[in-house]
């Protein structure tokens, strides 16, 4: 049976908590994210926001690209 984390890594959308959790950060900063329209994401509902894991990954490479880039 897999491990409770590799189902997590194969998800192909996360919660904000689990966002929060992946970049080290508290949920406010991810839902600012969201708000700004750094961080794509869509709701279930009224209030559940849900984050493409494709998303998440595309704004941690740009962030490091920029990074690079002024490194």
């Amino acid at each position: 049976m897999a491990s409770a984390t590799a189902v997590r890594a194969e998800r192909l959308v996360l919660t904000v908590r689990e966002v929060a959790e992946e970049l080290q950060c508290h949920r406010t900063v991810v839902y600012e994210l969201i708000h700004s329209g750094e961080l794509p994401s869509f709701k279930l509902g009224t209030k559940n926001h849900r984050i493409p894991r494709e998303a998440l990954e595309r704004f941690i490479r740009d962030r490091a690209g920029m990074a690079d880039a002024d490194g």
